[in-house]
């Protein structure tokens, strides 16, 4: 169950990279205690949850440069194990 996460952890010496894109958002993976994990990060405009600006999204980024869209994946319930 994704909320026994734990965020130190998960950050920690890792790095997550971009998986697909999908209806507006760009969807990344994470590995963490031997399994993998696609979260979200919306790049539509006009939704509610876009924050990214005009920041540059990788290919390949520090888990802890990524930690706030894992944190609302989390919460959220999109945090999902693939």
């Amino acid at each position: 169950m994704t909320t026994d996460i734990n965020m130190t952890q998960l950050v920690k010496n890792n790095t997550t990279t971009f998986a697909y894109y999908r209806n507006q958002h760009l969807y990344y993976a994470v590995d963490y205690d031997g399994a993998t994990y696609h979260y979200p990060v919306v790049v539509d405009a006009t939704d509610e949850n876009y924050d990214i600006g005009n920041a540059t999204l990788n290919h390949t980024e520090k888990a802890m440069t990524m930690m706030r869209y894992m944190r609302k994946a989390i919460a959220a319930g999109t945090f999902v194990k693939v």
